[in-house]
């Protein structure tokens, strides 16, 4: 006779094994399933902290969930140039890929020989935009973007803006705003958002364009003002409802898009870029990720490889000729 005690171990196993077989079996049904034993590593062109590493490893530990290893590698120089340029230059079957934004990968090869063009990527997926702002020291005069200009107009030379990198998608966003406002402004370039936090911080600089990310921490503790953000998507971040958009102030120009996209190497097969982009997609498909990029100030917008790539030549075609003038006439 079989005790009850020896029955409900039994029963036990039984449904733990059931538990395993049902998540194999699942495992087993997803379309990446056969890219479940390898390795990928996205390599990130700026600095720990920053927006478009913060993105990187929430969307690794996203990956991690529905069963895909992503090691997150920082390789920080030339506004993600290097890191661009190394990936371009990997093997298709190295799982090795580019995570970055239009700024490296279509701005920076429109105005010089960077080693690599879009074209030397396919496109994997894309899961929405950062958000930028511009923010400045609470010890300073100003609170609003209006003051900030009625000061530098009063003050001409006097006002130091920090941003990352000299005369690149970010630069002309700054432009968009102080040139356009007839100010006579010094502009210091940077690696990053985290060095224009560092810099702001330490005051070696009165407002830094930065992602959002890099500034909520200081902001949040009081030790940074954010006048104005300039997203493209939306007239108020949840993260930061007070902070009103440049387009408030009569700057529309000077929205912009930061899309965050993973790219690999030319040549990279589609039973690759295919699958990796559906466990992308399962993966944002998750309200605590979602909130943890939105805490960011990432409007999550999953978009799989032909999606990516219709949206990024939009912005190749329509935002570049503008830039290359800009460039042109500095």
């Amino acid at each position: 006779m079989i005790s009850c005690r020896f029955a409900s171990r039994m029963l036990l196993i039984a449904l733990v094994v059931s538990f395993v077989l049902a998540g194999q079996a699942w495992a087993d049904d997803v379309p990446w399933a056969h890219l479940q034993d390898e390795e990928f590593t996205f390599v990130v062109g700026f600095a720990a902290g920053g927006s478009v590493d913060l993105t990187a490893r929430i969307t690794a530990d996203a990956l991690a969930n529905v069963g895909i290893d992503v090691r997150v590698v920082n390789q920080p120089g030339s506004v993600g140039v290097e890191a661009a340029g190394s990936v371009a230059e990997m093997p298709p079957e190295s799982n090795t890929m580019f995570w970055g934004v239009p700024m490296t990968l279509f701005f920076e090869p429109a105005k010089r020989d960077t080693g690599y063009t879009w074209e030397d990527f396919e496109p994997v997926a894309s899961l929405g935009g950062a958000t930028f702002a511009l923010a400045t020291r609470p010890d300073l005069p100003w609170d609003g973007l209006d003051e900030i200009i009625d000061w530098a107009l009063e003050n001409p030379g006097e006002l130091i803006v920090g941003g990352q990198g000299e005369l690149t998608q970010t630069h002309f966003t700054v432009a968009s705003i102080f040139d356009e406002a007839g100010v006579d402004y010094i502009y210091v370039p940077f690696a990053g958002g985290a060095d224009v936090q560092m810099n702001l911080a330490g005051g070696h600089v009165d407002v830094g364009h930065l992602s959002l990310a890099a500034a909520y921490p200081l902001y949040s503790a009081g030790e940074l003002k954010i006048p104005a953000h300039t997203s493209i998507f939306v007239e108020r971040v949840d993260m930061a409802p007070d902070v009103p958009n440049v387009s408030e102030f009569g700057f529309p120009d000077a929205r912009e898009s930061h899309i965050m996209f993973l790219w690999a190497p030319q040549g990279t097969p589609a039973d690759v870029i295919d699958p990796l982009s559906a466990a992308i997609g399962e993966a944002l498909d998750d309200e605590e990720v979602i909130e943890r990029l939105a805490d960011q100030g990432v409007l999550t917008s999953y978009l799989d490889a032909q999606e990516t790539y219709e949206l990024t030549q939009d912005i190749h075609e329509n935002s570049i000729p503008a830039f290359i003038e800009w460039y042109s006439n500095y």
